[in-house]
């Protein structure tokens, strides 16, 4: 049976000439893995993009069919630093979602955080994800001793992304605190920070 779906591109690995084993976080099958044969003629996806897809699944395979962007992370005219956010949010949910599973919460973030990248600054929408993860996933500490940090963290943990970028106030200075949170969150990143 074919299946069209979307989803956001979290790997891309070449096992072969053209053929890839992609890693998706799905709108309707949540993270799932599937072989795709890409032709030479269509547009090829990168991570972090809004991909629709057409998935045959059978004996417990999944077999893309077709693979098509419909949105992509602006990052043309970031900064390192920024791409290298970005990519930890996407593997920090590649970590944190199992096989299977994922939240539609997670999913319309991610989706929001792509989409948004073109009218909005990267660095706060960058922050605003982060701090939205962290609630969803309950990795905030219990308690915060700075009073606006905590008020981030509750504002995240009640309203989508889309919503948050709309909430004005959060000072600049926050961020990086905010992302050192994020890092600590991060198992396999703590040998390093």
């Amino acid at each position: 049976m074919l299946y069209i779906t979307e989803g956001i591109l979290m790997e891309k690995t070449e096992i072969r000439d053209r053929e890839k084993s992609l890693l998706i976080l799905s709108k309707d099958f949540g993270k799932m893995r599937g072989f795709y044969k890409e032709s030479p003629k269509a547009t090829p996806s990168d991570i972090g993009n809004v991909v629709e897809v057409a998935i045959e699944r059978k004996w417990e395979t999944n077999r893309i069919r077709t693979c098509r962007p419909k949105s992509r992370f602006r990052i043309s005219w970031l900064g390192f630093e920024s791409v290298h956010k970005f990519l930890l949010i996407l593997a920090f949910c590649k970590r944190q979602v199992p096989d299977g599973g994922g939240d539609g919460a997670i999913y319309r973030d991610l989706v929001s955080l792509v989409q948004l990248s073109e009218d909005h600054d990267p660095e706060y929408l960058l922050f605003l994800c982060e701090a939205r993860l962290l609630s969803l996933f309950q990795h905030w500490p219990e308690r915060l001793d700075h009073p606006t940090l905590e008020k981030i963290r509750n504002l995240s943990a009640d309203h989508p992304l889309g919503e948050l970028v709309k909430i004005r106030g959060i000072p600049p200075e926050l961020y990086e605190t905010a992302h050192l949170y994020f890092l600590q969150s991060i198992p396999w990143t703590n040998s390093f920070t």
